[in-house]
C-alpha cells in the first residue's frame, strides 16, 4: 500500500471561511480549533506516494517540529513541525545542491506512479530530520508570503504549529477524495496545490518534463455495451479494433466512457468530463514555463534532453496503472492526453464540489507502456523532484499576488 500525504502551507490576505468545526464533545476539538484560529487560511499540498514525498522532504520547505502534539483524525496521524527555511528570495534554480538532493532520495526508496516501482513502508524520523535540513541550498520564492509549512506523515508526520496533515496508506481515486474532504472540511483550507509523477501518452513530452494541465478527465468510468448496440454520443473503444493480428469482432464488443455528475454549492448537479483548472490559478501559472528543471538523476546519469514545464494540455485519472502502448495511442487520439495518473480528479473534483480553486502539476516518470531506453526507478525520483519543485514556485506566486492586493 502506498501513501497520500499532505501538506499545508499558510497564506496572508485571503478572506477567512467558515469551517465545519468538529463537534464540541470531540477529544480533538479544541486542537483543531486552536490550529484555524492561529494560523490560516491555508493552502493544501497533496501528493500520493512515497517518492513524491521524499521530494517534499529534500525540498528543505519545512522541519520536523515538537510545538504540537500528534492528532489522529478519522485514521489519521498529524504531527506538527516548522517551516525548514529561513527569511529571503532564492529565484535561481541553478542554486540547488542538485548532487546532495540524489544523494538524499535517489536511493533512499523506490517508489513509482500506482505502486509499479514499489513503494511502502516508512522512513525513520532521523531519515526526516536529515533530508529536511540538508538537502537544499535555495530558499523558495514561496518564503517572502510568510508561508507556514504542514505536512502529514503516519507516525513521522511533519506539520507546523499553524495547521495540521495526514498519511493514509492507500492511493487511488477514492482515499485522494476522501482525504481532501476532510481538509476541507476540517481546517480553513483556500486552495489546493496537487502535484505528482504521471505517466505520458504523448509522444511530444519527454521524461521528467512538468505537464501543467489545463482540464483533467476521469477515464476510468465506462458503460460496458451489447455486442451489436448503437453508436453513442461519447467516445468509444471498441476491443475487435485491437484483435492481433487482425482487425475483427470481439465478444467483449465496446466500452463507452461516462461522464461525471459534479455537485457543488449554489449550483444544480452538472455531468462534466473534463473538470477544469482554476481559471485564476491556471493563468498564474503560466509564469512558471521558463522555470529550470533537474536533468541529471547523479553526476554520471543524465536524460537526454532538458526537462520542460508544459502548459496548457490534458490529462487523465483512472484507478488503473497504464503500461500498455495500445490503450496510450487511443487515450492521445481519441482524447488528446498527455499525463496519466491515479489521483488528480479526484482532488480536482472534490475541491470544485467545496468551491475551492486546485491546480494540478504532474512530472512525467515513465511513457505509459511505450517503449523507453531510460527505464531506472530513478526516474520516478527525478519527475517527482521537478513537480515540486514547480509547485513550491508557484505557491510562491500565489504568496506574491496576495501580498501585493495587501499592499494596495
Amino acid at each position: 500500500m502506498l501513501n497520500i500525504v499532505i501538506l499545508v502551507v499558510v497564506v496572508m490576505g485571503f478572506e477567512v471561511k467558515k469551517t465545519i468545526q468538529l463537534k464540541s464533545n470531540h477529544p480533538l476539538h479544541d486542537v483543531v480549533e486552536r490550529i484555524n484560529e492561529k494560523g490560516g487560511p491555508y493552502i493544501g499540498v497533496v501528493m500520493a506516494y512515497p517518492t513524491e514525498e521524499l521530494a517534499l522532504l529534500s525540498s528543505g520547505f519545512f522541519l520536523p517540529s515538537s510545538d504540537l502534539p500528534s492528532l489522529h483524525l478519522s485514521g489519521l496521524l498529524l504531527i506538527p513541525a516548522n517551516q525548514g527555511q529561513k527569511n529571503g528570495i532564492a529565484t535561481d534554480r541553478e542554486r540547488r545542491n542538485e548532487s546532495s538532493m540524489w544523494t538524499d532520495i535517489g536511493e533512499a526508496r523506490e517508489g513509482g506512479r500506482g505502486g509499479h516501482a514499489g513503494g511502502g513502508g516508512a522512513i525513520t524520523g532521523a531519515q526526516v530530520s536529515t533530508i529536511g535540513t540538508e538537502s537544499v541550498e535555495a530558499v523558495p520564492k514561496a518564503s517572502r508570503a510568510n508561508f507556514a509549512p504542514l505536512a502529514f506523515r503516519r507516525g513521522i508526520a511533519v506539520v507546523d504549529d499553524r495547521g495540521a496533515g495526514s498519511e493514509i496508506f492507500s492511493h487511488g481515486e477514492l482515499n485522494a477524495g476522501i482525504t481532501v474532504q476532510i481538509l476541507l472540511d476540517v481546517f480553513d483550507i483556500k486552495g489546493i496545490v496537487h502535484y505528482g509523477i504521471a505517466g505520458s501518452a504523448n509522444d511530444s513530452m519527454s521524461l521528467g518534463d512538468v505537464s501543467i494541465p489545463k482540464y483533467v478527465a476521469f477515464t476510468g468510468s465506462w458503460n460496458w455495451k451489447e455486442f451489436h448496440s448503437e453508436k453513442g454520443d461519447l467516445p468509444e473503444l471498441k476491443f475487435g479494433a485491437y484483435n492481433f493480428p487482425e482487425k475483427g469482432d470481439n465478444l467483449l464488443a465496446k466500452i463507452e466512457f461516462t461522464s461525471q455528475q459534479l455537485y457543488s454549492n449554489g449550483r444544480p448537479m452538472e455531468e462534466v468530463f473534463w473538470l477544469p483548472i482554476d481559471p485564476k490559478w491556471f493563468s498564474l501559472a503560466s509564469q512558471l514555463q521558463d522555470m529550470k528543471l533537474v536533468q541529471c538523476v547523479n553526476e554520471t546519469y543524465c536524460l537526454p534532453g532538458t526537462p520542460q514545464v508544459v502548459y496548457g494540455l490534458r490529462a487523465s485519472t483512472a484507478d488503473i496503472f497504464l503500461d500498455n502502448v495500445a490503450y496510450r495511442k487511443f487515450l492521445f487520439s481519441e482524447f488528446n492526453i498527455s499525463t496519466v495518473d491515479e489521483e488528480s480528479s479526484a482532488v480536482l473534483m472534490t475541491a470544485l464540489t467545496s468551491g475551492v480553486p486546485c491546480i494540478v502539476f504532474r512530472g512525467v516518470s515513465d511513457m505509459a507502456g511505450a517503449i523507453d531506453k531510460l527505464t531506472l526507478s530513478s526516474l520516478y525520483t527525478l519527475a517527482a523532484a521537478n513537480a515540486v519543485s514547480v509547485a513550491i514556485e508557484f505557491i510562491g506566486l500565489i504568496g506574491s499576488t496576495y501580498q501585493t492586493l495587501e499592499d494596495h
